[in-house]
């Protein structure tokens, strides 16, 4: 439902503070990848950059290649060398920080 109870939040702190790196990665995987398909496709990436741009608001001054959501996600896709999206494997992410 898009929605975070409490016991998930904790669930979530407690696995970003002391987990394994893939379980952190896989974690961090499963915010972005929000229809579940195991894939973070560019327009997933996007929905997600943009609600963390309104959380932030102008707190912070943001680099011109970076200075709206969209060229943000455009500078993750080409700087990791993916067109289209990362996609879960066994054994980790194909396409992310562990290639």
């Amino acid at each position: 439902d898009h929605s975070t109870d409490f016991r998930e939040f904790i669930c979530a702190l407690s696995v970003t503070s002391r987990g394994k790196l893939e379980d952190k990665l896989k974690w961090a995987f499963s915010m972005y990848d929000l229809d579940g398909n195991g894939y973070i496709s560019r327009s997933e990436m996007l929905e997600i950059v943009c609600a963390i741009y309104k959380m932030v608001g102008t707190v912070m001054k943001m680099p011109e290649d970076e200075s709206t959501p969209e060229k943000r996600v455009d500078k993750i896709f080409k700087t990791n060398g993916q067109e289209s999206g990362w996609q879960v494997v066994t054994g980790g992410i194909r396409g992310g920080s562990q290639e």
